[in-house]
């Protein structure tokens, strides 16, 4: 497949209305130009639905300024993992739908260390100690999509 600039590749493979979903730890916080500027995302629905050109909602906007993030770097929180998702994601009669009010990041029982900041108990390696009973330095992010009947 080649890129076509200012062109969404995937419509051309697959057609149209396919919807996109990006998410995981893009090292980067939902405003920063990685985001806004090369992945095209923003935090406003309507942008997305009325551009000419492909562009992303980016469903984590809402938990900015939140006390807690999926990540703590020095105890303080930070907004590194990312839902994007299409126009054909973000329309309300979408085939393939986002709940942007589902979104969440999860803290399970176990996961998170004691004490005054809700950092997750990492897993390890990377140069440190192996720990066992750990899951990964960024806590998990949740989302429900639905398929229409």
């Amino acid at each position: 497949m080649t890129a076509v600039p200012g062109k969404d590749p995937h419509p051309e493979e697959h057609g149209a209305s396919t919807p996109v979903l990006a998410m995981g730890d893009f090292n980067d916080e939902p405003f920063d130009t990685s985001l806004v500027t090369h992945a095209l995302s923003t935090r406003q629905r309507r942008r997305v639905l009325k551009a000419e050109t492909p562009r992303l909602w980016n469903l984590m906007w809402p938990a900015i300024g939140l006390p807690e993030g999926s990540f703590y770097f020095n105890n303080e929180p930070n907004l590194l993992d990312q839902f994007l998702v299409n126009a054909n994601m973000a329309r309300q009669d979408a085939t393939l739908a986002v709940d942007a009010d589902s979104v969440q990041i999860l803290k399970f029982d176990g996961m998170v260390n004691p004490g005054t900041y809700p950092s997750p108990v990492p897993f390890g390696g990377m140069g440190n100690e192996v720990n066992q009973e750990g899951f990964s330095d960024h806590f998990p992010i949740g989302l429900r999509v639905t398929e229409a009947d």
